[in-house]
């Protein structure tokens, strides 16, 4: 299994953190130090940001968050989920509102959270 997953042409760790209002699971995508990100001039350690979404009143079960697939995010949940990083919840489609879920693309999946640092 890769360590790195590549996303919009940049190699990133996914590093596993939490939220501290609910110790919901936050995945943040770090730029890794590879020589594909050497030669598009990129620092290793840089944060491209969490690819979950904070969702402080939902009981998450112990290994699950929701993966953020929206047009800042377009494409993560595949990469996710196809580098054994994550695995989809059946049946737990969540749409916080109509209006926040529209803004995100999509309705969002819950997820397990399976290989991360």
């Amino acid at each position: 299994m890769s360590k790195h997953i590549r996303y919009v042409n940049l190699d990133f760790d996914v590093i596993e953190r939490r939220y501290e209002g609910n110790n919901q699971i936050l995945l943040e995508l770090i730029t890794s130090d590879t020589e594909h990100n050497k030669s598009k001039g990129m620092q290793p350690g840089i944060s491209r940001g969490p690819a979950t979404l904070y969702y402080p009143t939902y009981k998450f079960e112990k290994r699950q968050t929701i993966i953020q697939d929206n047009d800042t995010w377009k494409g993560i949940f595949p990469l996710l989920k196809g580098g054994d990083k994550i695995k989809e919840v059946k049946g737990t489609a969540v749409c916080i509102s109509s209006k926040s879920a529209s803004s995100m693309g999509k309705f969002l999946s819950i997820v397990e959270v399976l290989d991360v640092e």
